[in-house]
């Protein structure tokens, strides 16, 4: 066995009435103007292939609308629309205007419009009816619907009543701490309420351009049922610093004791990196069986996430049994250093303070990154759009570094201010740091390029890992031997590298050589690391050298071995096969 290190919506149902669909991720949206005529027949009815509000990323050209009367927030309300336009930009190519409610042109009145936020005075306009009435205290009135729930937010599809051509969108939240994880929704019906991430109701309304439009009946979802399911057998657990809800069928005790000492050491972590928010600073922790579990109950996809503001933390059960401090890591920050609303800015201060993406430490993945001259911009790196669906590996890294080289330069004050940023520039961030942004770029690649040079036996290391990968894809076990052999003067000793020296060798037929190596990683590795995978592997190995050279007892008791350790990777199933039948050089091939 060599083993070679590795480099760095639902569908709406058929016409004539398609049926909603719950949230979903966005969708692959296309610019094409024709798309949007093609969710609507001739006669006015909906095909199978309409997609409700998703339509929202099909169009070509969009004015997003804010409320900017007296009383309303207007700089975040512009903030929080000018990311949206960001987003659509990036996600469809659409051309978007951001303009506020009192400024909407005639022409822009006739097209696709956004309109964001409660207090949007364009549903005033023209003596229009508005189609709900919100209030504090009335919570929500929504074609025939009273929700009393006024957190819940409203989202809704209509032919436009100024041109019947154009699609009329509104989304009633303006919240850019939100919108950290949800710019925008995407449900593949004509209106919803939403409280969070998650959907409560939804449904369509009849075909036709009737205002206010008018509920269709017999085309509606109440998705309640399904988010209390998840939640009905919940109990709860106090620890010092959280209140655990799970329920005790799919998260037994022992699995509770684990969550809680995991969380509460993870949350000590945070604590000591970015400091003390205070004896009143308490988390609630919601546990769930599984991702389906959890995306069902909040809307959110993955294992974990935080929303800091209400010091929530939501978890499946494998992570919540993790040591990583991650997601703490975002709630203590909120707390001591203030909100964050770039994404790039929220990921990347977790990345700076644990100090790795993935694995790798971020001195070497910016060593790796230097080296093949592809290290970013600060503008490219603060761009949240381009974060959002950029996968190469280099931003979020950066931008972790980026956090550590501002904290080095104005400390924990200039943190601060840039990890609240609401503009992602080299000009905001200069602002925040005391310094003239044409300066920037420069100071931070020279102190990351410090950084990186002590790494240059690492990437020197990753090219003769490199090489050794494609010596081993050609067979060719004497190259392979020879290229590992300079790695490991590079990194005397290096586990993996031992191990697959071992392994190369065993295909030259040199078998004393590969038994000597592996007694040496077992060795070393017991005395280092005991019961991991090296040792668990390097005893497998080894019996199968054994069992190469006729020693057929030795083999035995090495594949024995590996029985009394920990089950890794399958371990202890390939032992027993191979005690049941011994290793061969056919089996070698």
């Amino acid at each position: 066995m060599l083993v070679l290190a590795a480099s760095l919506l639902l569908a709406a149902a058929a016409a004539p009435r398609p049926a909603p669909s719950p949230a979903s991720p966005a969708p692959a949206p296309s610019a094409a103007a024709a798309e949007t005529e093609e969710v609507e027949n001739s006669e006015g009815g909906r095909s199978h292939k309409y997609p409700g509000w998703v339509v929202l990323y099909r169009v070509p050209q969009l004015t997003i609308v804010y409320p900017a009367a007296p009383g309303e927030e207007g700089e975040t309300n512009r903030y929080s629309a000018e990311r949206r336009a960001a987003t659509l930009r990036g996600l469809s190519g659409a051309k978007v205007e951001v303009v506020a409610d009192n400024a909407l042109t005639a022409a822009q009145r006739k097209g696709h419009l956004l309109l964001l936020g409660w207090g949007n005075r364009v549903l005033s306009a023209d003596k229009l009816e508005r189609p709900f009435r919100h209030g504090r205290d009335a919570g929500t009135r929504f074609a025939g619907i009273v929700e009393p729930d006024a957190d819940i937010d409203l989202l809704f599809l209509v032919r436009s009543p100024w041109n019947n051509e154009s699609w009329l969108f509104f989304w009633s939240r303006i919240d850019p701490e939100m919108e950290l994880f949800q710019s925008l929704p995407t449900v593949g019906s004509d209106w919803a309420m939403v409280d969070g991430f998650r959907v409560v109701r939804q449904g369509m309304f009849q075909p036709g351009d009737a205002w206010p439009p008018v509920r269709d009946e017999e085309a509606e979802a109440e998705h309640t049922d399904d988010i209390l399911e998840v939640e009905k057998n919940w109990v709860q657990l106090k620890t010092e610093r959280y209140t655990i809800s799970y329920d005790p069928a799919t998260t037994p005790e022992a699995d509770l004791r684990k969550i809680a000492a995991s969380r509460e050491a993870a949350l000590s972590k945070a604590i000591a990196s970015l400091g003390n928010p205070g004896p009143d600073f308490h988390v609630d922790l919601l546990v769930y069986p599984d991702d389906a579990a959890k995306l069902a109950a909040t809307g959110i996809g993955g294992a974990a996430h935080a929303l800091p503001r209400s010091r929530e933390l939501h978890m499946t059960k494998d992570a919540a049994m993790s040591a990583s401090e991650h997601e703490e890591i975002h709630l203590v920050a909120r707390a001591v250093l203030g909100p964050s609303y770039l994404n790039v800015l929220y990921e990347g201060l977790a990345v700076a303070r644990q100090g790795t993406f993935g694995d790798t430490s971020l001195d070497l993945v910016a060593a790796a990154v230097l080296e093949r001259n592809a290290w970013p911009k600060v503008a490219e790196i603060l761009d949240d759009a381009n974060h959002r669906k950029a996968n190469d590996g280099r931003l979020l890294p950066a931008a972790g570094l980026l956090l550590q080289w501002v904290e080095s330069v104005g400390g924990r004050a200039a943190l601060g201010k840039v990890v609240s940023l609401k503009e992602g520039s080299p000009e905001a961030l200069g602002r925040a740091v005391g310094m003239d942004p044409a300066a920037v770029d420069a100071a931070f690649r020279q102190w990351v390029e410090a950084r990186a040079a002590s790494q240059k036996n690492e990437i020197a290391f990753l090219k003769l890992e490199r090489e050794a990968a494609q010596r081993h894809v050609a067979s060719d076990w004497k190259g392979l031997i020879e290229v590992l052999e300079r790695a490991l003067v590079l990194k005397p000793g290096d586990p993996q590298t031992v191990f697959n020296v071992a392994s190369a060798r065993m295909r030259l037929k040199d078998y004393a050589r590969a038994e000597a190596d592996l007694q040496k990683l077992i060795a070393q590795e017991t005395t280092r690391a005991p019961g991991t995978t090296f040792v668990v592997y390097g005893h497998y190995q080894l019996g199968r050298v054994y069992d190469l050279e006729g020693r057929r007892q030795l083999a035995l008791a090495e594949y024995r071995k590996v029985l009394e350790l920990p089950d890794i990777k399958d371990s202890r199933r390939l032992a027993q096969e191979a005690i049941d039948s011994p290793f061969t050089e056919e089996a070698l091939q």
